[in-house]
């Protein structure tokens, strides 16, 4: 039998989180986070919220005929990054199709990642959190000023052509 410990040495789970809020002038902007200069990973390059799913994101078990199982553990994961990470409360997530990536860490460790997106009303400010040093509202047509950590410019088009 495999020690669930062990599981962490095979791959990383982490989850992103394309945030979206129509603003009052009509215009579409997505979140994005620039990422401090000392991360390990994509040291400086803009982002969206997301990190790795821990243990705490499990919840309760629920006790079945022959084992354990653990439900919502991915949407609750990227609630609590993008909770974390700009102090926004979502409520509802949807996966972006065709966009679960897998790649390998600096370490050597493989990498799956799952990404979401919402739509958010709130005009919140956003309290950065985690380790990002900066943030921004920024329209469709903005992007390509950017320099973004992965394909995650892709991303944010995709979800944003979902509205």
């Amino acid at each position: 039998m495999i020690n669930v410990r062990d599981l962490s040495n095979i791959y990383v789970v982490v989850v992103t989180c394309v945030v979206l809020r129509r603003f009052p002038d009509g215009f579409l902007r997505t979140l994005i986070l620039k990422r401090e200069d000392s991360e390990e990973e994509g040291p400086g390059l803009w982002a969206v919220p997301g990190g790795k799913v821990d243990r705490k994101d499990w919840g309760r078990p629920k006790i079945t005929r022959s084992h354990k199982n653990w439900k919502g553990v991915i949407v609750r994961a990227i609630k609590r990054e993008v909770r974390e990470e700009t102090g926004l409360i979502l409520s509802r997530v949807f996966m972006l199709e065709s966009r679960d990536t897998v790649f390998i860490r600096k370490s050597g460790v493989p990498t799956l990642v799952l990404t979401f997106f919402a739509l958010v009303d709130s005009d919140d400010r956003i309290g950065l959190g985690g380790d990002f040093k900066d943030s921004r509202w920024v329209e469709r047509r903005e992007l390509a000023r950017f320099a973004f950590f992965g394909d995650v410019w892709a991303d944010i088009k995709k979800a944003m052509d979902h509205f």
